[in-house]
């Protein structure tokens, strides 16, 4: 399932708009709903998501429209790669 989460959270587009901010948001929540409802223990990348969360939540009413595009970029790259992180530690832990 967390593949699929994270395929989602790249399948998000910037539009320019707040639509795209609060689509990218629902999708973190998405993602951290699930690591939490998995026992997710706290980590540097865990804290990460949880910060690109309340980066969205706050940015979103104040950005201007440029603001919001580095918003936006800035925030799916550290989503991505915070949630790779985990995903992969998971994978060397269930092979191991």
């Amino acid at each position: 399932m967390l593949p699929e989460l994270i395929r989602r959270v790249e399948d998000v587009e910037y539009s320019g708009t707040q639509k795209c901010i609060e689509l990218l948001d629902n999708r973190l929540q998405d993602l951290i709903k699930l690591l939490s409802d998995a026992g997710q223990k706290a980590s540097s990348e865990w804290i990460g998501l949880k910060d690109c969360s309340w980066t969205l939540h706050e940015r979103y009413h104040m950005d201007s429209e440029e603001e919001l595009k580095w918003t936006f970029h800035h925030s799916k790259h550290r989503i991505l790669k915070n949630a790779e992180e985990i995903l992969n530690r998971y994978k060397t832990k269930k092979a191991a």
